[in-house]
């Protein structure tokens, strides 16, 4: 069977937070999702959904850690999904009456 697996970003980031493990970030995600694949299911693509962070004054480094935090996720061959890029699909996949 052809899988894909989607997580949820907002999740992950707080449950590696929680955990206090900092090396939990760097876990390949797509590895991860092969191990509960039965034998004959092949992982096709893995969607990471996520928002981008915003520009914050108080700390305005915060935005390029996001951006270099994202870069193993693009190694692992991860599809990053932000909010907005979900519904400009929803939009052009549903029709108006």
């Amino acid at each position: 069977m052809r899988i894909n697996a989607y997580i949820d970003g907002f999740n992950l980031y707080y449950a590696i937070r929680n955990l206090k493990d900092p090396s939990l970030k760097w876990v390949d995600l797509r590895r991860l999702c092969e191990n509960y694949l039965q034998e004959s299911d092949k992982l096709i693509d893995v969607y990471l959904f996520t928002a981008h962070i915003k520009y914050d004054s108080k700390d305005p480094d915060k935005k390029k850690r996001q951006k270099a935090n994202f870069q193993p996720f693009f190694a692992m061959q991860l599809l990053i999904c932000t909010l907005l890029e979900i519904l400009t699909f929803i939009l052009s996949t549903t029709t108006m009456s």
